[in-house]
């Protein structure tokens, strides 16, 4: 990702410039996705707790593995509610 942030001039190989727009960016993407990760963290554990499901292990369990473990949880909560 660094790459892409640092360009290299067209006169020398060795010669590197700094992109601020693509900094920004990036840091504004990067940003916005800690928020989101913030946000799926406290649905879901106050989420579980209405549900009765155990909340503090999904909350281990999105804070090791944020994908799987949301995937997993959002089918076990659909398989919980119609039982």
């Amino acid at each position: 990702m660094l790459r892409v942030l640092l360009h290299t001039t067209k006169g020398s190989a060795s010669t590197t410039s700094f992109n601020p727009l693509l900094f920004v960016i990036f840091i504004s993407i990067a940003i916005a996705i800690f928020v989101l990760y913030i946000y799926l963290l406290q649905y879901i554990y106050k989420d579980a707790v209405k549900r009765e499901l155990k909340a503090e292990l999904w909350l281990i369990a999105v804070l090791i593995a944020p994908i799987p473990a949301i995937i997993v949880y959002f089918i076990v909560r659909k398989v919980k509610e119609r039982s």
